[in-house]
């Protein structure tokens, strides 16, 4: 009994480390699928027709796969109360026939675990082949014909791409020949003078951006007020613009061209110091009475000087009151160049302005409370409902 005992004890040691060495490989195998269906997965993602159908598939395999494995340890639990079975047997007193009974029934219990394993393994190879013929059917097909048609479509657009390259630089050259056909202003002296029709409306003209490009701005001119010819650089009446802006925006430019709008401190600057530029002002107050100032220097400095205003030459029946402003640096909410150590007057009254101490003109203000300027004269404020800047070639003007 002890030597058939032992044989048995043997036996169930070479199939437990062949039972081992099969569960590594289907572990293997288990890992291969895993990695197979994870890759099946992301090509069936791509697959927009059958995604859905082909999901559920790789996930019901997938569930398969884990059943198997889930057998398997089954299996080598089995195989231990086994192994665990054949040491009692030898420990315990037991007659001839009953221990070659035991003896039988665990080989026959061994038998059925081998074939099981075999079994599993093959149902492996089953389902790892099904995963493959779902990967490369219609959808694998239909996945490599899209594929190639994306390949096709990158070859033909970089084909095209030196003819887009010269079409874009024909249009480049048109566009900077018709940009250098523009005027400078809305002043008569233009190339396009006809274009204008001598009719106040919205029209282009040439900016430069540096010392070698110019630009198209879009601009009002004004053809009617005191011989037209004016370029509209700022202008207030319905109150639908806000003017508490930072400093990016004064320097851009913001509003309607058509209502309310700044043109822009930099386009200012690059205006008045390529010509001489007279500025005009039309303001009419709270109950219609319309008044203007005018003066025969107006200039912008460059923003390193913080868009300094200088201005000179005042004519005209409203107060010089912008004097008063000549020569400072321009202050906006986010950025204070005021003289006045106890205010932040942009901050204060809620605008961008050449602010002195703080001011006495203030034609960015809040509409209805801020708009203002002050009668120097008269020694009082006046309230202004409406406002337009303009400025005019001196040239135009007649000594």
């Amino acid at each position: 009994l002890h030597g058939s005992t032992m044989q048995l004890f043997s036996a169930l040691e070479r199939l437990e480390r062949n039972f081992d060495r099969t569960t590594d490989d289907i572990r293997i195998e288990i890992s291969k699928l895993d990695y197979n269906f994870s890759q099946t997965q992301s090509d069936l993602g791509e697959l927009s027709d059958r995604q859905i159908s082909s999901e559920q598939v790789a996930s019901n395999l997938k569930n398969d796969i884990t059943n198997i494995e889930s057998d398997l340890q089954s299996n080598h639990l089995r195989l231990l109360l086994v192994q665990n079975a054949v040491l009692n047997t030898t420990f315990q007193p037991n007659q001839q026939i009953a221990q070659d009974s035991r003896i039988s029934d665990l080989e026959s219990k061994i038998q059925l675990l081998s074939e099981n394993v075999d079994a599993e393994k093959l149902e492996i190879e089953v389902l790892h082949r099904q995963i493959v013929e779902k990967v490369d059917d219609k959808d694998f097909n239909k996945w490599e014909r899209a594929q190639h048609k994306v390949r096709e479509s990158i070859l033909q657009f970089k084909e095209d791409i030196p003819l887009i390259k010269h079409q874009q630089e024909e249009m480049e050259e048109e566009l900077e020949k018709f940009i250098h056909q523009l005027p400078r202003d809305c002043s008569g002296n233009s190339t396009l003078e006809q274009l204008f029709e001598r009719q106040s409306g919205t029209y282009l003209i040439r900016s430069p951006i540096d010392e070698l490009k110019d630009s198209a701005v879009q601009v009002f001119c004004d053809m009617d007020s005191s011989g037209g010819e004016w370029t509209l650089i700022q202008r207030r009446s319905k109150g639908d613009e806000s003017f508490d802006k930072d400093w990016a925006h004064y320097k851009k430019g913001f509003g309607d061209i058509d209502g309310d709008f700044w043109i822009g401190n930099e386009i200012l600057h690059k205006l008045t110091t390529s010509e001489k530029y007279v500025l005009r002002i039309d303001m009419w107050d709270a109950i219609g009475t319309y008044k203007y100032v005018e003066y025969n220097t107006f200039e912008v400095l460059a923003e390193m000087d913080n868009y300094r205003l200088v201005i000179a030459g005042y004519s005209g029946n409203a107060s010089d009151a912008l004097s008063y402003h000549n020569g400072m640096a321009f202050s906006t909410p986010d950025k204070d160049n005021d003289a006045s150590k106890a205010t932040h007057c942009a901050q204060f009254y809620g605008s961008g302005w050449w602010y002195n101490h703080c001011q006495y003109v203030n034609i960015n203000g809040r509409y209805n409370t801020g708009i203002t300027w002050y009668d120097m004269d008269g020694q009082e404020w006046s309230e202004l409902m409406k406002v337009e800047m303009k400025i005019k070639p001196r040239t135009l003007f007649k000594s």
